[in-house]
């Protein structure tokens, strides 16, 4: 049993599901022990993941951010011994934090599957911890990216940078928002007419479409959809342009970009 208590293994549970999820490693999320709640179980890591998570708990243990982090392509891991290596060599790392119950199965389909089994909340947050540092490149992005956006008067509560697969997910903006981002970017006027005029709203499609081209000429790729999400008028609110998910490059390029947009307005302020 652990000493721990069921309030901090719910909490450092929570924090595990969310630094796996951000890492890319798609396995089962992270439950409580069905004999023990204050432990949480782990199951379902995949050979990939397996390969993935010992990677970045050894550049976490190293103190070290991971650079050049992707996931691993689907088939790379094709011989038989394989898997076994990688959930070994997984195992290794894991006992080196104290966790030690694991075991491995086989899916529905066949394919080699990892369990960890009863992490106290100690081995959970020192997961938590180590999967962080080694995202550290990704996590300062985000905060550089919600720093840049602020500047801006950009600062929605449904507008924050986030790491998510290896990915920054940046968040929803209004119309209006979106056509003030669009401008910081390509230095282009604003729309005619008052932004906020619930009677006479600009052209959401046309603004997507602006600032979707105002992103890609500010250097961050070439394929960024843009959703338009309509909300109904019964709601009270506005439709809203979902900006994409970013690579860490296209991340730390639109921050950059914005900056320096900010600064050529206080210039000129």
């Amino acid at each position: 049993m652990s000493t721990i208590g069921y309030g901090p293994a719910i909490e450092w549970r929570d924090r595990l599901r969310k630094a796996l999820r951000a890492a890319d490693i798609l396995c089962t999320a992270p439950i409580a022990n069905l004999d023990e709640d204050d432990l949480t179980d782990v199951s379902n890591l995949n050979a990939g993941d397996a390969v993935q998570l010992r990677a970045l708990l050894e550049s976490g243990a190293a103190g070290e951010a991971k650079a050049g982090l992707a996931p691993a392509p689907f088939g790379t891991i094709t011989s038989p011994e394989a898997p076994a290596a990688a959930f070994e060599d997984l195992r290794g790392v894991l006992a080196g934090l104290g966790i030690t119950d694991i075991t491995l199965a086989r899916t529905q389909y066949g394919a080699p599957t990892m369990h960890i089994h009863r992490v106290d909340a100690t081995g959970t947050a020192a997961l938590v911890t180590l999967l962080w540092t080694a995202l550290g490149q990704y996590q300062v992005a985000a905060a550089a990216l919600w720093t840049a956006l602020q500047g801006h008067g950009l600062s929605d509560i449904s507008l924050r940078p986030r790491v998510t697969r290896l990915r920054i997910e940046v968040g929803e903006l209004s119309v209006p928002e979106s056509a003030v981002l669009a401008g910081a970017l390509d230095g282009g006027p604003l729309p005619d007419g008052v932004l906020d005029d619930k009677d006479d709203p600009p052209n959401e499609t046309e603004i997507a479409a602006r600032l979707r081209e105002a992103l890609t000429g500010a250097g961050c790729g070439s394929r960024l959809p843009l959703t338009i999400d309509a909300h109904c008028r019964k709601c009270g609110e506005g439709p809203s342009v979902t900006l994409p998910h970013l690579s860490l490059k296209d991340a730390q390029t639109l921050a950059t970009a914005l900056g320096r947009s900010a600064v050529g307005l206080a210039e000129h302020a």
